[in-house]
């Protein structure tokens, strides 16, 4: 009669240490994510100045692209896109159509570490490894001299030391501020062509090494998923 009795509670037994286990197992195989892996950021100061009045090169033809993949509760690769174009016309009855164009593109990819300093503040820092590529043409004269067109291209690569700050609005969503400092090598050509005398093109060339500082200037909308 004890054995009928032992041999249920046995099989109970075994039978919730097994699903314990393939519980435990399944868990382990699915990662059970205890922090969200991946962060949205775009800027809103270029949006912002959609609706201003003055006319500011920079921040108004840039928009920036920021995504983060959090590989640790506070590490993350990141990765940052920036992108404007700019196209103006200028057409006057006695002089031929003149315009000039500027394009440019940024793209960073690098680590970051968050510190939290206090409930909603936290503290970021890392490295960047950028490139940026910047073209700009203009022109100028007239129907007698000729039209000078200027066209310039500059190349920047390097390392971009950064840090900033994260304001939380709920575990989702955040704004972000940050500098950075660029130890650019850079690569600079300039190009004047007359579409008239040709005798007067010419073509300079500059490469060298600069250190660059970065005021913040973007803040960005940040959501994660």
């Amino acid at each position: 009669m004890k054995r009928m009795i032992y041999l249920p509670i046995a099989i109970l037994m075994l039978s919730g240490t097994f699903l314990n286990a393939q519980i435990e197992k399944k868990d382990s195989l699915s990662g059970n994510k205890s922090f969200y892996k991946n962060e949205l950021g775009i800027d809103m100061v270029f949006f912002l100045n959609l609706f201003r009045n003055q006319y500011e090169v920079t921040n108004t033809t840039q928009l920036f692209i920021n995504y983060d993949r959090w590989i640790a509760p506070k590490t993350a690769i990141r990765c940052v896109v920036g992108f404007g174009f700019n196209n103006n016309q200028v057409k006057q009855d006695t002089l031929p159509l003149l315009s000039g164009k500027t394009s440019n593109i940024i793209i960073k990819i690098g680590l970051r570490r968050e510190q939290r300093i206090s409930k909603r503040w936290l503290f970021y820092y890392g490295c960047d490894l950028a490139y940026e590529n910047d073209l700009s043409s203009s022109q100028i004269g007239d129907y007698t001299s000729g039209v000078v067109t200027t066209t310039i291209r500059n190349v920047y690569y390097g390392p971009s030391p950064f840090m900033g700050v994260r304001f939380e609005i709920n575990s989702r969503i955040s704004f972000t501020t940050e500098t950075n400092a660029n130890l650019f090598f850079y690569n600079k050509e300039n190009i004047k062509e007359n579409d008239k005398f040709p005798v007067q093109n010419a073509t300079t060339t500059t490469k060298g090494f600069g250190l660059e500082y970065i005021i913040p200037q973007n803040i960005y909308l940040k959501v994660k998923f």
